[in-house]
């Protein structure tokens, strides 16, 4: 069955799900007509929200608001580090409250390192990792190695994909990290950049073994990060060197969006919005690209948790903006924790983004994204039940 389609022989419980919010699905099993996900407008169906984020104390918007933007500005940064070098990125959170930390490399000792950073800072940064498996696995040398997406699609049940992914979370959660860049969720062969990575090229069953993995995760008590929307599986290419080509949208929405539709509705997780570009929309990377970030993703799919950029360092974005023009494009475009690799200066993105936000508009999605990175983080919103795009 090609990818394009949900095969009608697996997964009852879930397709039934999707027809419910599709309603251009003319039966149970068959392909949607026009591959359209349907607008926000259509009710959620009834599900059972989990989480991985501790009830922690509740956030004013107006208190945050009173913050110094700069301040604002570095709680929505997350800077890829090296745990064998980990300096530069106490001085972040200490001195600028750095919202995140990516970790890397396999130090054997960092854990007491890693539990260090988090107590120099009100609220802690989140510490992230790259924990996919197979060779997507960033820690392995001190986490153990889990199999790639693939294999675990092809050899293990979903239960046992979820048990999996709770016993690695919880080493995760020893160490002192609390969320993982993982699943991915990108629908392909195995033949492209993403290979291995994605669990299958079939919608459906990449939805049920990404929500197993998603659910361990959670079940560890570390939180989970959707990857790459819109799609990376049938892009044209590697976006660490070129700037990769996606199928038009009404193509993406047969398939490469549904994951990005249905999981989000059954557990608590957040997306990663990947450097590709649609054709027929706005002609910029989706991480930059208003179109696909507020429009797609947020208006057109419903979702309203955290969005995580890719690595604005990455070439598709490095060759088009400065690094902290690239932070206020993203954000502007929607997105609320933006990644960076391994910056060696992190003040003149903070910088960029609060002067960015003299602007009044600018000043609102910043506190919004704000909101949704201590929403991740486990606060509430003291002002209704969740961040302000909840």
């Amino acid at each position: 069955m090609s990818r394009r389609t949900l095969r009608g022989t697996s997964l009852g419980v879930m397709l039934a799900l999707l027809a419910a919010i599709a309603g251009d699905r003319s039966a149970l099993g068959q392909p949607r007509a026009k591959g359209r996900i349907p607008s926000r407008s259509a009710p959620d169906p009834p599900t059972t929200h989990t989480t991985a984020r501790p009830t922690l104390a509740c956030v004013h918007r107006q208190d945050i608001e009173a913050w110094p933007l700069r301040r604002q500005a570095a709680q929505i940064l997350m800077i890829a580090v090296q745990s064998s070098d980990l300096g530069p990125a106490r001085s972040w959170v200490s001195n600028l409250q750095i919202g995140g930390l990516l970790i890397r490399g396999a130090s054997l000792t960092m854990g007491p390192d890693l539990q260090t950073l988090r107590t120099l800072a009100d609220p802690p940064p989140i510490l992230a990792a790259d924990e996919e498996g197979g060779r997507a696995q960033r820690l392995r040398n001190v986490l153990g190695v889990l199999p790639s997406a693939r294999r675990m699609a092809a050899t293990l049940t979903t239960a046992r994909v979820r048990v999996l992914a709770r016993d690695h979370a919880l080493k995760m959660r020893a160490l002192g990290l609390t969320m993982n860049l993982a699943p991915d969720v990108d629908l392909t062969d195995a033949d492209n950049s993403i290979g291995t990575r994605s669990f299958s090229e079939d919608a459906d069953k990449t939805i049920a073994y990404a929500t197993a993995f998603a659910q361990g995760m959670i079940d560890g008590g570390v939180f989970p990060v959707l990857k790459h929307f819109p799609g990376h599986g049938s892009a044209t290419g590697d976006s660490h060197m070129l700037q990769p080509d996606t199928p038009p949208l009404d193509v993406l929405r047969g398939a490469d969006l549904l994951p990005f539709l249905a999981i989000p509705r059954r557990i608590d997780v957040g997306v990663m919005v990947g450097h590709l570009r649609v054709p027929g929309t706005d002609d910029l990377p989706a991480t930059v690209s208003p179109s696909l970030i507020t429009g797609v993703l947020r208006n057109e799919l419903g979702f309203r948790g955290l969005i995580v950029t890719d690595a604005l360092s990455m070439l598709p974005i490095s060759a088009r903006y400065s690094t902290p023009d690239a932070a206020v494009h993203a954000l502007a475009a929607g997105a609320d924790l933006l990644l960076f690799d391994e910056e060696k200066d992190v003040e003149p993105i903070v910088t960029g983004l609060a002067e960015a936000a003299a602007d009044p508009i600018v000043a609102r999605q910043l506190v919004d994204a704000v909101m949704q990175v201590l929403a991740a983080k486990g606060y509430r919103d003291c002002d209704g039940p969740g961040p302000a795009r909840r």
